[in-house]
């Protein structure tokens, strides 16, 4: 694999690894992301049925000090991982022929395979070595609560966290679960967490602590930005925007709609870094070049100022934009 200049704000999102998708192309993902410039690469051990670190740190073993590898603890990797896979190659025609009944049974599978979040030290103990297996290193950079409660969080997991931490086998530990679950950890244990992982614009946007956090990492950008976009509150301040015509003719093209988005999340200041992911090559490479795009920069901090008029406090989803 040869290298380009990193893609500083954006991340690869493994979560589309494993699953239906041939070996070769993942690896191919994986590769194109490095080539691309990505050199934060996000996983879990749940992820792709359980297959997604082992293709991850397989891929990025030969540049392993180049990159930063972010998994989790708390949704083990999933039980009888096998079957699962065997489960959803007998499922897979019904993917093209009825695809509202592929989900349906896709999400049975994954309900069935899939521990609720465990945060018992002797099960993040085994889980952290797993992973480490797993992703063919003997170090990860940035270890993730993941979907942790605050009654999940207590001293003997916090001491456990900062043992492994000592012992060099974890570089840093934080949060990778709702908004409101991490504004409550953050309180309750003030300076233990390095990272924070949410979903972008609600996380983008929210009143962090100070000091915030080493690092906010937001994804789905684009998915809940083209949600968000048919919000008649924002729409309307899109109108009355100074540059209201270009953005709303930016967000009414299909093709440049998620560019905007992309680059508006890169420029949102309390965002340390957006994760991206996609299964095809192509889509990598295009985030990249919209992400350094500055001749989106107009329209994009118009949007952010108008996002950030009319959200309403506390920015919960759903109903993030209900002030009117």
């Amino acid at each position: 694999m040869s290298a380009q200049a990193p893609a500083q704000r954006l991340g690869f999102g493994g979560s589309v690894l494993g699953g239906d998708l041939p070996l070769e192309h993942q690896r191919a993902l994986v590769e194109a992301a490095f080539d691309s410039g990505f050199r934060y690469f996000d996983v879990a051990p749940s992820y792709g049925n359980g297959n997604a670190e082992r293709v991850l740190g397989e891929v990025l073993q030969s540049v392993r000090a180049e990159v930063s590898i972010a998994t989790k603890v708390g949704i083990r990797h999933p039980v009888h991982a096998g079957q699962v896979s065997l489960a959803r190659r007998v499922l897979r025609p019904l993917k093209a022929m009825a695809p509202g009944l592929w989900q349906r049974a896709a999400r049975s599978v994954r309900r069935a395979a899939a521990a609720r979040a465990r945060f018992a030290p002797a099960e993040v103990s085994a889980t952290i070595e797993e992973s480490l297996r797993r992703l063919s290193t003997d170090r990860i950079d940035v270890l993730l609560l993941h979907e942790a409660r605050p009654e999940d969080v207590g001293p003997e997991l916090l001491e456990l966290l900062r043992a492994v931490q000592r012992e060099g086998r974890v570089g840093s530990f934080g949060l990778g679960t709702s908004v409101e679950a991490s504004l409550a950890l953050l309180h309750a244990h003030p300076g233990c967490f390095d990272t924070v992982q949410v979903d972008h614009y609600w996380g983008a946007l929210t009143p962090w602590p100070t000091p915030v956090p080493g690092q906010v990492v937001t994804h789905r950008c684009i998915r809940n930005g083209l949600e968000l976009v048919r919000h008649r509150a924002l729409l309307r301040e899109v109108r009355e925007h100074r540059v209201g015509a270009e953005l709303a003719r930016v967000l009414q093209d299909a093709e440049a709609a998620p560019h905007l988005l992309l680059r508006a999340a890169t420029l949102m200041p309390a965002t340390s870094r957006t994760l991206v992911s996609s299964t095809q090559v192509r889509r990598l490479r295009e985030f990249v070049r919209a992400a350094a795009d500055s001749s989106l920069d107009r329209e994009a901090i118009a949007f952010n100022e108008c996002l950030s008029r009319v959200a309403a406090p506390g920015l919960t989803y759903p109903n993030m934009l209900d002030r009117t």
